[in-house]
């Protein structure tokens, strides 16, 4: 009888495996079809699996219900789970690039000589032929695993149908139809197992048989994540260069190969699940540093001048606030998911050629246009200009924008794009935002403020107007902020909202160095405003005649009109009335210092000093920057007038030209003598090179 047990074990095992060939053979036949379909999971339908499991069970019953009395079942099991991991390696490397030596088995694919030579191979493929090699092979996983699961539920389904049916009739005969396994299942002995009840024979069957397929679907899974984690790890630093497109489709078609693995398998997929996690962190470390070195290359070289704002940019804004401000319980994919078939950040605002998915069949980037290749192509080319005709729009502001200022909304977008579809990494995504801000921030600082622009990108010097662009560049940012931050909240977890206070801080060293810039600003007038005042108190206001205004005031009020001028240009209304507040302030405190120095000695002195005020508040009045109510009347109208100083009486005779001119240049005290640059050679539109 042990002959005929025998054969009952190995047919069930040639049954199962032989069905499972079909099986596969079937799934990958319709593999294109289903890819092209973003909403099907990747397997046959559940309809389809059931009639598979019919046809099986049918092939099956005897065999089952024979060895689960005679004790065979076990025996059975362990055939199958040889061969199946036999059929299920063969399978598998048969995908393999032809470099690759064929295993003797699943326990000698982890051989280092084996692991090197798989390494070369898959490193020498293109990302087509990779992404290609990686979905087969999960294909043929899917499947396999799919059938596993398959065969454990039709034998727990023949196993319940045979011990019901015993039940309601104990004396009917055995359901066993073929004649040798109806004589084993008679002739066993009782040492076999405890035949004095068909109840307990079956339970015990039962037990063995879910623990039997159990070890096998477990063993199965750990083939499937070891051989997709080996893939992975040999390509890592080439899937750390890739595109963000790429990428994303690579990561894509993995974490829904995990899904359906945990799904099938009941169980996490630890392993897998870290080995993806740690290629994206990777993926995001490599993309952090070229846009970091790209992003100081521009500021170190910008000419601050500028620039118009393309439509596509403006686009990549719109996105942004309009992500932020979607309904939290909008189930629409986020404008900024690239689930939507969109890289934002593409120069054209064009679809990914297929889905995810789909772009790992035939479509996906190729090795070339994969790759991350980070050079003229992403330093975007924007075209100065002289006339300020472009703007940045953010919700109800607007902004003058620089060249690097484009590349940094440009990057920022694509931070969040990344981060908003891959959720793992959106902490990640907010720590290297917050260092590419304070980085902008910082070398905008260093290049402007530091005048560090004169010697990296050949500036001659740092003008007013650099430093209005460099403040819109900031405000830019600060306004971009709060946007970006509700961005990330809603991709991280609850738990993790706490870490979005460093995008706060950011924002508060871009106020602080904007205050900076502004603060610059008043500095440089307020040098000018030394050299007026001391022009003005070298002017001899007694002695002119005629209509303001004087030469000295005539100066002060052209520059500060000019500076208004290239300010009012840049700077909106609010920033340029604080500005020019400061700049008023100090005026008038240096003014009303140096009027009260003044020497004027006769009442025509007195009322051309007057005049002048007058002209320098009505014509800084009509600016409309900042309110001018300065007291230089009144401090002109409380001048004392100074007598002439009457030399004593000389010996000889005076003549009368001497005697009747009170005013003579001889009779007054010296006047200092100041040195300073012409203000025909002062620009308020330049600061000083030093």
């Amino acid at each position: 009888m042990r002959i005929v047990s025998s054969y009952a074990e190995r047919e069930l095992a040639a049954i199962v495996l032989r069905d499972m060939r079909e099986f596969v053979d079937d799934g990958l036949t319709s593999a294109q079809n289903r890819l092209l379909d973003r909403d099907h999971d990747g397997l046959p339908n559940r309809s389809q699996v059931d009639i598979y499991q019919a046809n099986l069970a049918m092939q099956l019953s005897p065999f089952v219900c024979g060895l689960a009395r005679t004790g065979g079942i076990d025996s059975a099991l362990k055939a199958y789970r040889e061969g199946l991991m036999a059929e299920a390696t063969s399978l598998i490397e048969g995908l393999y690039p032809s470099g690759f030596p064929r295993s003797q088995g699943h326990a000698t694919f982890n051989d280092a000589s084996q692991q090197r030579a798989l390494g070369a191979a898959v490193r020498g493929q293109t990302f087509d032929q990779f992404c290609t090699l990686l979905r087969q092979q999960e294909e043929v996983l899917l499947l396999v695993i799919n059938h596993v699961s398959m065969v454990r539920r039709a034998i727990i389904q023949i196993l319940d149908e045979s011990e019901l049916a015993d039940n309601m009739d104990e004396a009917a005969p055995s359901p066993i139809k073929d004649a040798s396994l109806a004589d084993l299942s008679r002739s066993a002995g009782p040492g076999t197992l405890a035949l004095n009840s068909t109840e307990r024979v079956v339970d015990a069957a039962k037990t063995e048989v879910q623990r039997s397929l159990n070890d096998t679907f477990d063993a199965l899974m750990d083939v499937a994540h070891i051989r997709c984690a080996k893939l992975l790890n040999h390509r890592s630093e080439q899937n750390a260069r890739l595109s963000l497109a790429g990428f994303y489709a690579l990561y894509t078609w993995i974490w829904r190969f995990i899904a359906q693995y945990e799904r099938l398998g009941g169980k996490m997929c630890f392993g897998l699940r870290g080995t993806l996690t740690a290629q994206a962190k990777a993926f995001l470390g490599n993309f952090h540093a070229e846009k970091s070195r790209q992003i100081q290359i521009l500021i170190e070289n910008e000419q601050w001048v500028q620039a118009e704002v393309p439509i596509d940019f403006q686009n990549l804004v719109d996105c942004v606030v309009e992500a932020a401000q979607m309904p939290v319980s909008s189930d629409a994919l986020s404008p900024l998911s690239l689930a939507n078939g969109k890289v934002l950040s593409q120069s054209t605002s064009g679809p990914v050629s297929r889905p995810p998915t789909a772009s790992l069949v035939s479509q996906s980037p190729s090795a070339d246009h994969g790759l991350m290749i980070r050079t003229e192509s992403d330093a975007v080319s924007v075209r100065s200009l002289d006339m300020g005709i472009g703007r940045m729009h953010i919700g109800d502001a607007s902004f003058h924008v620089v060249g690097c200022s484009l590349v940094l909304v440009k990057t920022v977008v694509e931070y969040l794009q990344c981060g908003v579809s891959v959720a793992a990494l959106a902490p990640d995504v907010l720590q290297r935002l917050v260092e590419i801000f304070k980085m902008f921030n910082s070398r905008t600082c260093q290049v402007v403020l530091g005048a560090g622009a004169m010697r990296s990108a050949g500036l001659k010097n740092i003008s007013a107007k650099h430093l209005a662009l460099a403040s819109e560049s900031l405000a830019l940012c600060m306004e971009l902020i709060p946007y970006v931050r509700e961005c990330l909240r809603r991709a991280m977890a609850p738990s993790q909202e706490g870490l979005l206070v460093q995008l706060d801080r950011a924002a508060q060293d871009f106020t602080s160095h904007q205050h900076e810039l502004h603060a610059k600003l008043v500095a440089i007038m307020t040098e000018r405003a030394d050299h007026h005042a001391r022009t003005l108190c070298a002017t001899e206001w007694d002695a002119l005649d005629g209509a303001p205004p004087a030469p000295a005031m005539d100066a002060l009020v052209k520059e500060v009109r000019k500076l208004h001028k290239v300010l009012k240009r840049y700077l909106p209304a609010p920033v340029l009335r604080s500005v020019f507040a400061g700049i008023f302030a100090m005026y008038e405190t240096k003014l009303t210092q140096q009027y009260r120095q003044l020497h004027i000695s006769t009442g025509k002195g007195k009322r051309q000093l007057m005049l002048n005020s007058q002209y320098l508040l009505r014509r800084l009045r009509a600016l409309d920057a900042s309110p001018v109510d300065w007291e230089l009347e009144v401090v002109v109208n409380n001048i004392d007038l100074v007598r002439p100083h009457q030399p004593a009486p000389a010996a000889d005779p005076i003549s009368p030209s001497t005697a009747s001119d009170p005013t003579s240049a001889a009779s007054e005290p010296p006047t200092p003598s100041v040195t300073h640059s012409p203000a025909s050679d002062f620009d308020p539109l330049m600061t000083p090179s030093s």
